[in-house]
């Protein structure tokens, strides 16, 4: 039992890490694997292995899915999409409407218009 404890605790350590310094350069459009590995002190291989394992995805999709939520977060804010991609990491903001599209089943500008419709 005490060996699963430790095994759960040094991966949540490990999460906790991974989110702490990918949040920190999200905005950071060159960020990548090697960065956040060579941040949190494993190998680039280590870095995807763990990630995949533990979280069920990729890096580049645990990255793309951090960004998009700050995208969302954002544009409810009421920032631009051009702002919005600029701030989450996103070097084109045709780039992000297509995957935001995708993964929330809206444009980014259709999202920020119903949003400021939503009754406060």
């Amino acid at each position: 039992m005490a060996a699963k404890q430790i095994f759960r605790q040094r991966d949540q350590q490990f999460l906790d890490k991974l989110a702490t310094a990918t949040r920190q350069k999200l905005s950071d459009p060159d960020l990548s694997s090697e960065h956040i590995a060579a941040e949190i002190g494993v190998s680039v291989r280590l870095l995807q292995r763990q990630v995949k394992a533990l979280l069920g995805v990729t890096f580049t999709l645990y990255l793309r899915n951090l960004r998009l939520s700050l995208a969302r977060d954002l544009l409810r804010q009421g920032y631009t999409v051009k702002e919005v991609a600029n701030q989450a990491g996103f070097r084109d903001p045709s780039y992000l409407g297509r995957v935001f599209k995708e993964k929330y089943n809206f444009t980014p500008t259709h999202y920020k218009k119903v949003e400021r419709e939503k009754p406060p």
